[in-house]
C-alpha cells in the first residue's frame, strides 16, 4: 500500500507533464503551419517578383535596342553634312559655299577645310 500512495503523486505529476506536453505540442504545430503559410506566401511573391523582373527584362532589352538603333540615325543625319562638306572641299568648295550648302557654321567650314581642302586652298594663319 506505500507503494500506491507514493505512486498517486508520481502519476499526478506524468499525468501534469503529459498535458503541458500536450499543451507545447499545440502550440508548436500552430507555429509550424503558420511558418509553412508563410513560406508559401513568401514563394509565391518571389515567383511573382522573378515574373516582374524577367518582364522588366525584356522591356529593357527592348528600349535599349530602340534606344542603340535611334543613337545610329542620329549620328548618321549628323555626320552626313560633314560627308558632304569634305567631298565638297575636295572638290574645290570654298568655306562661304561650305556653309551655305552644307549649313555649318563657319568654325566648323573652315576647320574641315583645313583638315581636307588642297593645299593651294587652305588659309594662311592668322598673325
Amino acid at each position: 500500500m506505500s507503494y500506491f500512495l507514493f505512486s498517486i503523486p508520481f502519476f499526478a505529476g506524468l499525468a501534469y507533464l503529459l498535458r503541458r506536453l500536450q499543451q507545447k505540442s499545440v502550440v508548436l504545430e500552430q507555429k509550424i503551419l503558420s511558418l509553412e503559410t508563410d513560406i508559401g506566401a513568401l514563394c509565391g511573391a518571389a515567383s511573382e517578383m522573378g515574373d516582374q523582373l524577367y518582364s522588366l527584362k525584356a522591356a529593357l532589352k527592348g528600349a535599349v535596342s530602340r534606344q542603340d538603333q535611334f543613337e545610329g540615325s542620329m549620328g548618321r543625319q549628323q555626320e552626313q553634312p560633314y560627308r558632304h562638306a569634305i567631298a565638297l572641299i575636295k572638290k574645290g568648295a570654298s568655306v562661304d559655299e561650305l556653309m551655305a550648302t552644307c549649313g555649318l557654321a563657319r568654325g566648323e567650314a573652315e576647320l574641315v577645310g583645313n583638315l581636307y581642302g588642297k593645299e593651294d586652298l587652305k588659309q594662311e594663319p592668322l598673325h
